[in-house]
């Protein structure tokens, strides 16, 4: 009989205990991109160089190592048939030089070949 009255009342509370409001105060605003050159803005000291799409369509049956090497002051070494390859300039390391494409670094993140 305690439990008929316990449950009874039970279902009788929960119809007035509200959990979340149903009117909700949201605004909808407009959306915003932010665009912005991150390499340009962290980074001083840096040299950035682009190579134009006339060099890009002669090499374009090369690999990339090649079209760095022909076309800019990059050296390249080159370690045979499975291509992989490795960037230098006046004697840094290759983890020192980011090859980007559309801001992303396409290099390989254990050896920084270029593949």
């Amino acid at each position: 009989m305690k439990q008929l009255y316990l449950y009874s009342f039970l279902f009788i509370l929960s119809f007035s205990v509200k959990a979340q409001q149903t009117n909700a105060d949201t605004l909808l605003i407009k959306d915003i991109n932010i665009v912005s050159n991150r390499l340009q803005n962290f980074v001083t000291g840096n040299r950035i160089e682009k190579i134009e799409d006339l060099t890009k369509e002669t090499f374009q049956n090369s690999s990339l190592a090649e079209l760095f090497a022909n076309s800019s002051g990059i050296a390249i070494k080159s370690y045979g048939v499975s291509g992989l390859s490795s960037a230098s300039i006046r004697g840094t390391n290759t983890n020192h030089i980011a090859v980007l494409w559309n801001g992303f670094n396409i290099q390989d993140p254990l050896t920084a070949s270029l593949g």
